[in-house]
C-alpha cells in the first residue's frame, strides 16, 4: 500500500494478510491519516522512511473487521512518523 501525500493525507486500506506501507511525497508539517479494516491474523512491514517508537512496533489488530487508526506526521521531507491506535469498538 502506498501513501502518496501529493494525492492527499486521508487514506483507506483492508488487509487479511501481509501487506506493506511505504510512503512518498512527503512534506515537512505534514500529516495524514490511514484507517485500516482489517480481516483474519494480517502482518505489516513498512519501507525505511516510516519510523516507528522504539519497543512498541505497529501490530495490526486481528480478527473479523477490525479498525485501526494509522497517523502520521512529518517533521522533514525525508521521514514520516507513525502512531497507531487499535481496535476500536
Amino acid at each position: 500500500m502506498s501513501l502518496n501525500f501529493n494525492l492527499g493525507n486521508y487514506f483507506t486500506g483492508s488487509a487479511s494478510g501481509s501487506f506493506h506501507i511505504s510512503a512518498s511525497n512527503i512534506k515537512a508539517g505534514e500529516t495524514g491519516i490511514l484507517k485500516m479494516n482489517t480481516f483474519a491474523i494480517p502482518t505489516a512491514s513498512f519501507s525505511s522512511n516510516v519510523k516507528q517508537i522504539s519497543g512498541s512496533a505497529y501490530v495490526v489488530t486481528s480478527g473479523s473487521n477490525q479498525t485501526d487508526i494509522l497517523t502520521f506526521v512529518a517533521l522533514d521531507t525525508s521521514n514520516i512518523f507513525l502512531v497507531a491506535s487499535k481496535k476500536f469498538i
